[in-house]
């Protein structure tokens, strides 16, 4: 399941720079790829919860699970946040420098 992990997901990096150089951001594959890519992103916080539990001999105890859900919940609640507030401003600052390769 962790092998599986590491090959599911690519380098958001990698995949807009080769995007970019060949001009295919504004696509419709373009944005959906990015979509794609956002989704991994995204969902490397629940694989990273859940790989201390590969390790484990047994089934987790019951009662650390509103421990795991309410962290869940923290991380979830910060990166909407970050989303709202904290990136358009870290973005706009970027922007103003404009340089395309260091807003990519």
């Amino acid at each position: 399941m962790f092998f599986g992990f590491l090959v599911s997901l690519s380098s958001t990096a990698i995949v807009m720079k080769v995007l970019q150089e060949r001009g295919e951001i504004e696509t419709l594959s373009g944005r959906t790829m990015l979509g794609i890519l956002i989704f991994q992103d995204l969902a490397i916080i629940p694989m990273i919860l859940i790989t201390p539990l590969l390790i484990g001999t047994g089934s987790p105890p019951v009662s650390s699970l509103p421990l795991q859900v309410l962290k869940v919940a923290v991380i979830l609640l910060i990166i909407v946040v970050s989303a709202h507030w904290l990136v358009p401003a870290f973005l706009y600052r970027v922007a103003k420098q404009r340089s395309r390769e260091l807003f990519l």
